[in-house]
């Protein structure tokens, strides 16, 4: 079965019109039109690309992994409407400047938090790569986060506008890891900021518990606006679960 899926996963990467790097959301071009790197979709299908990787030793795999360290540095240099909260890129790795729902803050988080699993696979063996490559996007995405945890934005269905329940949780889990590897910031992250915005985010946190409810989305003036909902379940899931955090709730 895993073989299966990992197969099924590089049939939509090994394409000749994206660039090296980039995994298309779907292979439909029309009615609707899927076919983007977004950055959330992106990290989510790493994580999987990693785990196989730890796994099995697949180079496929390991070849998808600096593909895409090195697409997601272009990403982020490219001058975008939503900034570093932009949710969706062109296959060619060009800014996709159409209307959508932007900013979308759980992205920055998500290639973050898998970012870290990359350095760990790495086992610092691959200390160029970490420095040059790895280390500044993780930064990059560390300060957007600090600069911006605390304004609006879409959920991960690209419809509400507002503060998310699974956003917050993946901001939170992209914080911890981020103390867990402090020492490899060397002063270029103010750490007791993170700290005091990790403790932040848990206290936002708790705004969308009510008694087993989880509420999923307040508006701009903190209304709820979404209730329960499916990206409450993929919250725990992408945070893996983390005990910590989910105590802390």
């Amino acid at each position: 079965m895993d073989d299966l899926l990992i197969n099924k996963i590089f049939e939509n990467i090994n394409r000749n019109d994206i660039y090296p790097g980039c995994i298309i959301a779907s292979i439909s071009k029309q009615m609707p039109n899927y076919y983007f790197h977004w950055t959330r979709d992106a990290a989510l299908i790493m994580r999987v690309l990693v785990k196989h990787y730890k796994k099995r030793g697949d180079l496929r795999c390991f070849r998808q992994i600096i593909n895409y360290i090195n697409v997601e540095c272009k990403f982020q240099n490219l001058q975008t409407q939503g900034g570093l909260g932009e949710p969706k890129y062109n296959i060619n790795c060009t800014a996709f400047n159409g209307s959508w729902g932007r900013p979308q803050n759980d992205g920055p988080a998500l290639r973050g938090i898998i970012l870290f699993q990359i350095i760990e696979l790495f086992s610092y063996k691959y200390e160029t790569i970490i420095q040059q490559l790895i280390l500044p996007i993780i930064i990059r995405d560390l300060e957007y986060l600090l600069n911006n945890y605390r304004k609006v934005s879409f959920d991960i269905w690209e419809e509400k506008k507002g503060w998310h329940f699974y956003t917050r949780m993946v901001q939170t889990k992209f914080l911890k890891e981020a103390l867990r590897y402090k020492k490899l910031f060397q002063g270029n992250i103010d750490i007791e900021l993170v700290t005091t915005t990790y403790q932040s985010l848990l206290n936002d946190l708790k705004d969308h518990i009510n008694g087993e409810t989880i509420i999923s989305s307040f508006d701009e003036n903190g209304k709820i606006i979404k209730y329960e909902d499916a990206a409450n379940l993929l919250a725990f899931c992408h945070i893996n679960y983390d005990e910590e955090i989910l105590k802390t709730v």
